[in-house]
């Protein structure tokens, strides 16, 4: 290009034309000199901030609830877990306490038979005696 057609009118209207569209572009894009759009801007977003703030409130209330609950349950298993465990040491305490009772009959028993059986054998013994 020569220095001629860079100092043409047509082009130096061309880049000036260019220019205030994009200026114009940036004024409409940015919104300026409506007051009604900005404002109704700013009510959309602080409406979506208390939206957000409500929900955010919301989940952490169902979660200190889903907490109470689980906790709550944890407690009854804890409970019920406990009563198991002692009626479990009840009963080993009174099947414990039942063998017991089984062997000493069985001991008693055994030396009954043992002393019938000593005393027929003296029997016999005596019987056979030189």
């Amino acid at each position: 290009m020569s220095d001629r057609d860079l100092k043409s009118p047509t082009r130096y209207l061309r880049v000036t034309g260019a220019v205030l569209l994009v200026g114009l572009a940036g004024v409409a894009w940015a919104g300026c000199g409506d007051d009604n759009n900005e404002s109704e801007a700013r009510q959309s977003i602080e409406r979506g901030v208390e939206e957000a703030k409500q929900g955010a409130e919301k989940g952490a209330e169902q979660a200190q609830r889903g907490i109470e609950k689980g906790t709550e349950e944890a407690r009854q298993g804890i409970e019920e877990a406990r009563k198991g465990v002692e009626e479990g040491a009840s009963s080993a305490q009174k099947g414990a306490e039942e063998g017991r009772q089984n062997v000493e009959g069985g001991v008693e028993k055994a030396k009954k038979e043992v002393e019938n059986e000593v005393n027929e054998a003296r029997g016999y013994g005596e019987g056979y005696a030189p």
